[in-house]
């Protein structure tokens, strides 16, 4: 019988694993993997001797689409949606404890389209270029964004900061760490790329530096895994913005890579075990509740479509 590894994602999530190693996602010139070891000379960094950060931030938002809705625009019927979405930061020292939170509805879709005041909610409009729902659905990630980054620089000092998913945006926050949880693009060299699927628990990737919009030193880490599985299992890469050297990255990458093994979730508590870590999780599940009913804001979406006609 041919070998086989089970993923131990949800397969609602899609793979965490995506299109990594394909080199022509990333340009080779947009990325310097010699920063730490020459890439020939990679080898897995074992960051146990690091301190293990007791006082850490946790930044993460999550979103929902409450309705589709059309807008007479100059007389065509155009296509948008409206949407939730909440961000907040935890904090984790002693016990997790939730700091700062934030609520946002919108309506997304192309210019014409209109702020819907409902009464008890209100959904402001942020245009978008077109009515396509990939273009809407960034739209709401934007502003998902831009609240998450906001939250983040109003937290108090913490030895880390974890921003759920890339920096971009936020590399102004001092000392943040984007945490991405799923693989998309490939951005190392096949002698380099060799070394994630060696990596044991507590271990990292040398520092490579990527230069494309903005600048940012990244690793990859390998969390703990309950069983073997596929080459990238338990795989998270990690960002810094590159204002320090290289040396400091190196101190901050140490650090996250080992202080992050604590907070690892597990297959039979969390479906995208163990790359959602239990504090994003947590927050996760808080924001979600306070986004509300989602039955209730599409009635009141309905009325106020109905109050519109009358």
């Amino acid at each position: 019988m041919a070998r086989f590894a089970v993923e131990s994602w949800s397969p609602e999530y899609g793979s965490p694993v995506g299109e990594e190693g394909q080199p022509d996602l990333v340009p080779a010139a947009a990325v310097d993997p010699s920063i730490e070891l020459p890439a020939a000379e990679w080898q897995p960094i074992d960051c146990a001797s690091a301190d293990i950060a007791t006082d850490v931030l946790f930044v993460d938002g999550v979103r929902r689409i409450d309705a589709r809705l059309w807008f007479d625009i100059d007389g065509r019927s155009r296509g948008g949606i409206a949407a939730s979405y909440a961000a907040g930061v935890i904090r984790c020292r002693d016990e997790a404890t939730i700091e700062q939170e934030a609520v946002g509805r919108g309506i997304f879709a192309m210019t014409g389209a209109a702020t819907i005041d409902c009464g008890k909610v209100r959904y402001e409009h942020h245009p978008t270029a077109t009515e396509d729902m990939e273009q809407l659905q960034r739209g709401i990630q934007s502003e998902m964004g831009r609240m998450e980054k906001d939250l983040a620089a109003k937290a108090g000092p913490a030895e880390l900061l974890f921003l759920d998913g890339p920096l971009r945006g936020g590399e102004s926050i001092p000392g943040a760490v984007g945490y991405i949880k799923s693989h998309q693009a490939g951005y190392l060299p096949d002698e380099a790329a060799g070394v994630v699927g060696q990596l044991r628990p507590g271990q990292r990737t040398p520092l490579f530096l990527i230069q494309q919009s903005w600048s940012r030193y990244s690793w990859y880490v390998r969390l703990p895994i309950d069983l073997p599985g596929h080459p990238w299992a338990g795989i998270a890469r990690c960002e810094v913005a590159a204002r320090g050297t290289a040396r400091e990255a190196a101190a901050v990458a140490n650090r996250a890579s080992v202080t992050l093994q604590r907070f690892a979730s597990t297959p039979h508590k969390d479906t995208r075990a163990p790359q959602n870590l239990f504090p994003i999780a947590g927050l996760e599940n808080h924001l979600r509740h306070r986004l509300g009913d989602r039955e209730f804001l599409y009635r009141q979406l309905r009325m106020a479509a109905l109050a519109g006609e009358g």
